[in-house]
């Protein structure tokens, strides 16, 4: 099984260091809405005891502009959204998952 690091900073010294020790890192595709989209698209499985994770499922919110609702995110305690949509938009980019849903277990 081959590990995935996502990188979401510009050229950071930390990361090039870890790069260089021989991990493989990828920059992280930061579209909000595509990556929302791919998820809504794919099967996630995610650990019941990931209860930070659940919360921020749980508490994710779309901006509103009077009653309507936007495509854009709050980004507020959004972590471990971004490192999904991080994860399954690598996926989905390079064809290497099928349709999903996400399932607590």
């Amino acid at each position: 099984m081959f590990t995935h690091i996502f990188n979401n900073l510009a050229k950071d010294q930390n990361i090039l260091k870890i790069r260089n020790s021989g991990y493989l890192i990828h920059d992280a595709d930061k579209a909000v809405k595509k990556g929302i989209d791919d998820i809504k698209s794919s099967i996630v499985y995610i650990d019941s005891q990931a209860k930070n994770t659940w919360k921020e499922f749980e508490n994710y919110k779309f901006k509103k502009i009077g009653d309507k609702i936007t495509d854009e995110v709050v980004k507020l305690w959004d972590d471990s959204m971004d490192a999904l949509r991080y994860g399954v938009r690598y996926i989905k980019k390079n064809k290497l998952g099928g349709g999903i849903q996400v399932f607590r277990f």
